[in-house]
This record gives C-alpha cells, sequence and structure tokens, in this order.
C-alpha cells in the first residue's frame, strides 16, 4: 500500500509538472503571438513607443507612484532656475522631466519652447541664441523620437502594416520653431547664415584655409580658394553681403572663425583625422529619416544621412517644410469634401492635431514651400544668371582678367521660378486631396444638384455656403443628392476663405512665370541700385522696364492681379519710382514743366501748397499727391472681352507731372480710355481699375501719405 501511494504521488507530482510546463509554454507562446502583438498595435509598450531610454525606465521604476510628485517638483525647479539666470543647471533639469515623462508631449513641447524662445532671447549674441534654438529642437525631436513608433515591429501584426503613427502636434511644432526662430524673427539673416554654417563641413569653411599672413603683418585673402569657397555657397556669401553689410571678404572669413563652433552636422573622427558624419539623431539641424510625402512632383526631402543633405538650396523652410510634411503621415486620409475636421477617425490607427481644423494642419507643407520661393527672391535668386562676384571681389582686376564674369548659384535649385512652381504643384496638390480645388466644370454641376435641394425646403430656400446639419438618409433622389452637393459646396467655400486657398494658389500660378520673375528681377535691381547711387538713368531705366511688366502680369492674371497684397506691393513700387524720379530732378524744373505741359484734362494736376512736402532733413521737394501711370489702367472684363481684348490700339498713359516719357501699353493691354475718376460708372460697363483705391489707401496710409479721398 505504501508504495502505491508512493507511485501515485510520484505520477502525481510528474503530472503537475507536465501541466506546469504545458501552461508555461502555451503562456510564453500566447505572449508571443497575441498579447505582444496586441500591445505593440496598442503602443503600450515602450519599446513600442519609440526610441526607449533604459536610465529614464530605470527612474520611473524606482518613483513607483510618485512621478508626477516629481515632475510638478522639477518642473517648479525648472521656473525658478530660468529667472535666477542658471541655464546650464535648467538644461539638467529639463532633461529630468522628461525622462520622468517621456510619453507626455507637453514637458517635451513646453521646455523646447522655453529653450528656444524664453532662454533664448536672454542672451545678445546671436550665436548663444542660436545655441539654445538649437538645444531646444534638439530636445523637441528627443522626445519626437521617443513618441514615434516603432513601425519595424509592425511585421508581427498585419494590422499594423499600414500604420503611420506618431505625434502631430511636436513635429507640428519642430517645423514652426524653425519658421519661427530662424525665418522669420528679427535676427533671421543671422540665424540663416549659421545654420548654413551648421549644414557645411567644416573642413570647407575652415578660415585659415581662406587666408594667408601677410608680409606686412597681416592677413590677406586667398583668392583662388575664397573664389571656391563662394561658388560652393552662394546663398551663405550673398546673403552676409548683402543682408548683413559684411562686404570685406577678410570679415567673412573673420565671421567663420567667430562662429567655427556652432552646432552642426560632421564631427572629427580622431582616427582618421577627418570630419564624418555624426549620427543622424546627434545632427543639427535636426530632421527626420527619409519618408515619402507622397506629393506629385515633390523635389524630396533632406537624408541626415548623406553628406550633401539636399538636392535643394539648404534654407531654414525646407528644415521647416519637412517636418510639416512628417507631421502628416500620422493623421487619417483627407476626406474629398473639404470637411474642416475629419469625424469618425479610427484613433487605434491615426492621430489627430491638436491646434485648431485638421484641415489647416494639412495645408502647412505647401506654406513652407511658398516661403522658400519668396526668401529666394527676397534674397536676389531669380533665374540662372546668378550673382556675379568678380566686381566684389576684384574691381580693379588685380586676380582675374577684367571684364570676366564670375556668377554664382547659377544652378536651378537657385531658380525662384523653379521653386515657385513646385509652390504651385504643393497647393494644387492639398486642393485637389482635400476637396478644396473644384474644377468649374465639376462646380456647375454640384451648383445645378444643389439648386434642387435649396428650392426643396417648404420654410424657404436654402442660402447658398449656408452648412445644412442634417443626416443624408434624411433625403433622398434628386433632393438627397442636392444636399450633399449644397453642402460639399458650403464646406468649400467656408475652407477657402479660412486659409485664403485661392490667393496662395493664384499667387504661386503667376509667380513661376518667367515674366513674374523678370519683373521682380527688375525691381529687385532697380532697389538695389538706388543704395548703391549708381546714376539715376540706370534707376529710372530698370523701374520703366519693370512696371509695364507688372501691368502686364496683373492683366495676364487676374485672380492674382486682384489680391490685395499683391496689388499694395506693386503700388509701392509705382510710389518708389516716383518719388525717386521726382527727387533726381531740379524742382524748378518740374514746377516749370507743370505749369506748361499739356496734361490729360481729366487727370487731376496736384494744387501748389500742402500737398507740396519738404523731407524732414531737408532735401529736394516732391509731391505727395501724384497719380502714377499703372493708376489710370481699367481693365475691360465685360461681356465680349476676348474680342474687345484683341481689337483695341494702344493707348498712351501720362503721369499727372508729366515727368519724361509716359508709357507705351500694348494692345494685349486693352486699357479702357476713360478716366479714373469714373470707376463706378465704368464699372457698370464691365471696366475695373487695374489698381483699387482701398490697396492703394492702405500703402499710402502706411507710408504717412495723405489720401486722395
Amino acid at each position: 500500500m505504501a508504495y502505491n501511494f508512493r507511485q501515485q504521488s510520484r505520477i502525481r507530482k510528474f503530472a503537475y509538472l507536465g501541466i506546469i510546463f504545458a501552461l508555461f509554454t502555451v503562456s510564453l507562446f500566447h505572449r508571443r503571438l497575441v498579447i505582444e502583438p496586441e500591445a505593440n498595435f496598442l503602443e503600450l509598450r515602450e519599446i513600442a513607443r519609440g526610441e526607449a531610454d533604459l536610465s529614464g525606465s530605470a527612474v520611473r521604476l524606482l518613483l513607483t507612484g510618485s512621478s508626477g510628485l516629481a515632475t510638478t517638483f522639477l518642473w517648479s525647479s525648472a521656473l525658478d532656475l530660468q529667472e535666477k539666470h542658471q541655464f546650464n543647471k535648467l538644461k539638467l533639469v529639463v532633461d529630468s522631466i522628461t525622462k520622468i515623462q517621456p510619453h507626455f508631449s507637453t514637458p517635451w513641447i513646453f521646455q523646447s519652447w522655453n529653450l528656444a524662445f524664453n532662454v533664448a532671447v536672454e542672451f545678445d549674441s546671436p550665436r548663444d541664441k542660436y545655441f539654445y534654438v538649437s538645444e531646444g529642437l534638439n530636445l523637441l525631436a528627443r522626445g519626437e523620437r521617443a513618441n514615434q513608433g516603432r513601425i519595424e515591429l509592425a511585421s508581427a501584426d498585419a494590422r499594423a502594416a499600414t500604420l503611420k503613427r506618431g505625434n502631430p502636434d511636436m513635429r507640428w511644432f519642430l517645423g514652426f520653431t524653425y519658421q519661427l526662430k530662424m525665418g522669420t524673427s528679427d535676427e533671421n539673416s543671422t540665424m540663416r547664415c549659421l545654420l548654413d554654417l551648421s549644414c557645411i563641413e567644416p573642413s570647407k569653411r575652415d578660415p585659415e584655409k581662406l587666408q594667408k599672413a601677410d608680409p606686412r603683418g597681416g592677413k590677406t585673402l586667398k583668392m583662388a580658394e575664397f573664389t571656391t569657397f563662394c561658388q560652393e555657397n552662394p546663398r551663405l556669401v550673398r546673403r552676409l553681403h548683402d543682408a548683413l553689410n559684411v562686404t570685406d571678404p577678410l570679415d567673412i572669413v573673420q565671421f567663420l572663425r567667430d562662429n567655427a563652433e556652432v552646432p552642426g552636422r560632421f564631427v572629427m573622427d580622431t582616427r582618421k583625422q577627418e570630419y564624418v558624419l555624426r549620427d543622424w539623431q546627434d545632427q543639427f539641424p535636426v530632421l527626420p529619416l527619409p519618408f515619402d510625402p507622397n506629393v506629385s512632383g515633390h523635389p524630396g526631402v533632406p537624408n541626415p544621412k548623406d553628406p550633401n543633405l539636399t538636392s535643394e538650396t539648404t534654407d531654414v523652410f525646407l528644415m521647416s517644410r519637412t517636418w510639416y510634411e512628417y507631421a502628416q503621415l500620422p493623421l487619417p486620409p483627407p476626406s474629398p469634401d473639404a470637411e474642416p475636421e475629419r469625424s469618425n477617425v479610427d484613433e487605434l490607427k491615426y492621430r489627430q492635431p491638436k491646434r485648431g481644423w485638421v484641415i489647416i494642419f494639412r495645408g502647412y507643407p505647401a506654406r513652407g514651400q511658398f516661403y522658400i520661393a519668396e526668401t529666394l527672391q527676397k534674397e536676389g535668386w531669380f533665374d540662372g544668371e546668378g550673382w556675379d562676384i568678380r566686381p566684389w571681389l576684384d574691381p580693379e582686376g588685380e586676380f582675374f582678367r577684367e571684364g570676366t564674369a564670375m556668377p554664382i548659384g547659377t544652378d536651378p535649385k537657385y531658380h525662384s521660378g523653379r521653386s515657385w512652381n513646385q509652390a504651385y504643384e504643393f497647393y494644387k496638390d492639398f486642393g485637389d486631396k482635400n476637396g478644396i480645388y473644384i474644377s468649374p466644370g465639376i462646380r456647375t454641376e454640384l451648383e445645378a444638384k444643389a439648386e434642387v435641394f435649396r428650392k426643396s425646403r417648404r420654410d424657404g430656400p436654402v442660402p447658398p455656403g449656408t452648412i445644412v446639419d442634417r443626416r443624408t438618409d434624411e433625403f433622398a433622389g434628386a433632393i438627397g443628392e442636392g444636399f450633399e452637393a449644397h453642402n460639399r459646396l458650403a464646406n468649400n467655400d467656408l475652407v477657402r476663405r479660412t486659409i485664403n486657398y485661392d490667393d496662395f494658389l493664384y499667387q504661386a500660378d503667376a509667380e513661376r512665370t518667367p515674366e513674374t520673375v523678370l519683373a521682380r528681377k527688375l525691381i529687385y535691381q532697380a532697389k538695389r541700385a538706388r543704395e548703391a547711387r549708381r546714376g539715376a538713368e540706370i534707376v529710372r531705366g530698370l523701374y520703366e522696364k519693370a512696371l509695364p511688366l507688372w501691368r502686364d502680369v496683373l492683366i495676364a492674371h487676374p485672380q492674382y492681379g486682384m489680391v490685395g497684397p499683391v496689388q499694395e506691393e506693386v503700388y509701392e513700387h509705382e510710389l518708389d519710382y516716383m518719388l525717386f524720379v521726382q527727387k533726381a530732378r531740379d524742382f524748378t524744373e518740374i514746377v516749370g514743366e507743370l505749369g506748361s505741359a499739356t496734361l490729360p484734362p481729366a487727370i487731376p494736376v496736384p494744387a501748389l501748397g500742402d500737398t507740396l512736402i519738404r523731407e524732414a532733413r531737408g532735401g529736394t521737394p516732391y509731391f505727395r499727391m501724384a497719380r502714377g501711370p499703372l493708376e489710370f489702367v481699367q481693365v475691360y472684363e465685360g461681356p465680349n472681352a476676348d474680342a474687345v481684348k484683341h481689337g483695341m490700339n494702344a493707348a498712351t498713359v501720362a503721369t499727372a507731372l508729366n515727368l519724361g516719357t509716359p508709357f507705351a501699353l500694348p494692345a494685349q493691354a486693352f486699357v479702357d480710355p476713360l478716366v479714373r475718376e469714373g470707376p463706378r460708372e465704368n464699372a457698370t460697363r464691365g471696366w475695373r481699375l487695374l489698381l483699387d483705391d482701398d490697396n492703394i489707401r492702405t500703402v499710402r496710409g502706411r507710408r504717412n501719405f495723405p489720401s486722395f479721398d
């Protein structure tokens, strides 16, 4: 009996051990095949949320349930250290906060904003400001990587194969910080120069390689090496020369020496004794790894693993655009009906931004490309002509053969028309995918369907543009189709007005044309010639080539020509031209012409008296009430406009002061010979003024000039 009992006990033990082993094995497989994929899919595991930090995990484990108390204490300490200007300690405290709360976006966003905006402004030196802006951006980039998910783990679960998770708000803040602190700040020219230095390999900007000792004990330029540096970095050199007024080449070399230690993309390899790329996470400017932006005609995103970074010209707005595009990946697919917000979004698969309408959020990449094109033109890059540095570097012909040109920045990536074309493609793609852009034919069909619904209401017709909050299934047949068409049009109109879509699209479309590029180039050259005091005839000639071009551009692109800021800008150019011509001539000659000239009777001659203004510093008198030639141009948009356009003879328009040869308008400009003083009457006949009085009044108010009213 005892033996049987022991045998049965032994059998039971083996059975229990077998059951335990079997359950343990099943649990392992269940964990590996079911629980872990589900945890990865729901981003519950540390490694599934993004880059895991072992030290941070250990700290949170030791704190157990008191992490909130520790975060509050450290947050208060950070604010106290900031007030005391103990910025080195502040950085350590901020790092501790983000280790305790790595998956809560607010600490990352607030503290990075704090470093880039609040701490940076405490310093006077742009280099110090640049350092803390870079620290803020790097901090937020670390937070983004800690919350971007681990897409490579998606293979364990077929559901996750198409996921593009991440935190759109953190990515957006990265682009926005680049834009505000380096693109549009008061010191943006200096910040952009420092950003350029960050992207250049230090050995290629070594000041010791660009100058040599002078026999008299000073320093002199190595002209060949410096010329090569200019050819490789045209935007940096031109920005230093034009925007920062660093016109002496030796001063440019000194700028390189003073800012040699800026945060950058390269580090010295002590074994190879050469500079190599840092790990992409440690570089500045900080960028994400390449991704598919899914935009037709896209020039490509920068690759931080590539020493050349990008095929485009390096610019701060390129960094902004890249992060704005990267922020789109976690979003749900866009709605083709121009819905400001997406409803019924699967939050397990997608992430929604917390800032305003989703459709506004989707428009930031196009706006970033818009800024890229604008900045190229502001800095003087228009076409393949580039910038001739020969007159600057060697005005006396000591080093290079006199008369030869040395243009830099002639590559296509410096052509503003090319960038404007990309901006147009961005806006067109944005409009197509989100239902913002509706072709005229489709709009006509939608209006016809919507009219059936609008007239079907017993309580009166529904006004166009009014969004009706009813379920689609409440209407059937043609009325149901009309309801859908009406709401689609109403949403479309609301969104287009809110984001100013039409103006941006029309502007990009017109700016990409060679005529607009040339008009802007001539205005830029005229302003530079005025600053350099190159002579009245040269400046005047440039203006008198540019203004007729602007007239033709505004007529050829009527939607662009009616954009308020564009009209204001063109009137600014005309006003600058008129004031320059008046100041460049003898006042007695102007008054004599004013009394004897035969002017069109409908053009008001400014009366002498309070309209005759002398500059505060005692310069040449000029008239602030004079009309310019573009202000008398009226465009016909009435019936048979095309026939009138091609059938009218050329007209001649004179300035109010008859200062020089008036512009001869070509036949395609189709200018109404009627007077400006009757625009309301002319409007009933299909005419409109090329430059609206409201926009003229805005500019004159900005310049403290009296209005014509």
